[in-house]
């Protein structure tokens, strides 16, 4: 999983540089591996990583205003 987790950061580095744009993709590549691997192993997807989704995408659509609809 850390493999993947690496392979998958590396991505997203080569594709947004180090920039301020980086963050929301990390963030939710992160989060959404936690669910991948929460899903494999319990068959379930908790409600709190939902909701910490949606609360970040609140947050980061003050930053980044064309991110709306």
């Amino acid at each position: 999983m850390e493999l993947a987790a690496g392979l998958l950061f590396t991505f997203l580095y080569w594709k947004f540089g180090l920039s301020l744009q980086l963050g929301m993709p990390i963030v939710y590549a992160s989060l959404l591996t936690l669910i991948f691997v929460i899903n494999l192993e319990h068959g379930l997807i908790p409600n709190r990583l939902i909701y910490l989704g949606m609360v970040v995408a609140f947050g980061f659509s003050f930053f980044w205003p064309e991110l709306g609809w």
